[in-house]
């Protein structure tokens, strides 16, 4: 995107209003599952999903993915994106081959947001949970967290494996 498309109040220093954006952003996932919770009870969770489900098809569409080709290089660089970046999340790749990649992410904006509104799930559950049950759904690649901020840890990280290729039967 073209910097002077981009509206920027000079008057605001940058930090500032991005600050303001990462905050916003993920306080209102945590207070849509809030309100989720709140008003549908143990059906929240399948609500989130199918919200969140919508949400993985436009950013598929926005990016022009191909989830049934996608290559591991992809699924490389999407490990310590621009967005998980600009959204405070610091990722870092910390271990990629030919077959796995690790991310830590060494900031969860969600479990902070959850903190500020005084909401003790775990946020991972619909967020980070629900991506990699798609992930793992829907392309040749496996992903699962194995730390989570929410739960305790120092750090997320999140690990996305290429799934065996099972041979041809033979007959």
């Amino acid at each position: 995107m073209e910097k002077d498309k981009i509206y920027i109040d000079n008057d605001i220093p940058i930090e500032r209003q991005i600050k303001y954006l990462r905050d916003k952003f993920s306080s209102q996932a945590v207070r849509t599952y809030k309100f989720f919770r709140q008003e549908f009870g143990d059906q929240a969770d399948e609500l989130y999903e199918h919200l969140y489900n919508m949400y993985m098809e436009d950013t598929i569409r926005d990016y022009n993915l191909d989830l049934n080709n996608l290559l591991f290089s992809t699924v490389g660089a999407m490990a310590a994106n621009e967005e998980d970046k600009s959204l405070g999340f610091r990722p870092e790749v910390i271990h990629m081959s030919s077959e796995e990649v690790h991310t830590k992410f060494s900031s969860c904006p969600y479990h902070e947001a959850a903190q500020r509104l005084n909401f003790h799930e775990p946020v991972c559950k619909f967020v980070c949970e629900l991506n990699t049950k798609y992930m793992s759904e829907h392309t040749s690649y496996s992903a699962y967290l194995t730390a989570k901020i929410a739960e305790g840890d120092d750090y997320c990280v999140m690990k996305i494996v290429k799934k065996e290729k099972k041979s041809p039967a033979k007959t």
